[in-house]
């Protein structure tokens, strides 16, 4: 009896080895935020806090909510949100490249016409 238990146990360890990382969690997608962020050339990244507002995940594809703020600032006027695609590479995430249109900012609140701007700020040109 104490052999056929051992050997169950064995088997539903070796079960949930074999099923390797769980992807879906904050911390597997901030890792991969991460190199991400590394690897851009131009990018302080060191200088900057992130914070991830949102996850969704979608079977294969990640769409990730991403605030940066300079590093020790409480000014909510400072912060960049930012939204990111991920797509599943074997068992690891990996960010889609942003598109030259946006970069995946999220566009400033606010009226679009341009004719309300702050006093004193200089007049746009369309």
């Amino acid at each position: 009896m104490k052999a056929l238990a051992l050997a169950a146990a064995a088997v539903l360890v070796a079960a949930a080895c074999s099923r390797g990382p769980r992807l879906e969690t904050e911390q597997v997608v901030r890792q991969a935020l991460d190199r991400y962020l590394a690897s851009r050339p131009n990018l302080n990244i060191q200088s900057m806090d992130m914070q991830i507002t949102g996850i969704q995940f979608r079977g294969p594809k990640a769409e990730v909510d991403v605030v940066f703020r300079a590093k020790g600032s409480e000014d909510p006027g400072g912060a960049m949100s930012m939204r990111y695609t991920l797509n599943r590479k074997g068992d690891r995430w990996e960010v889609e490249p942003q598109s030259a249109a946006h970069g995946g900012m999220t566009p400033p609140a606010g009226p679009a016409s341009g004719s309300e701007l702050p006093p004193g700020h200089p007049p746009v040109r369309k």
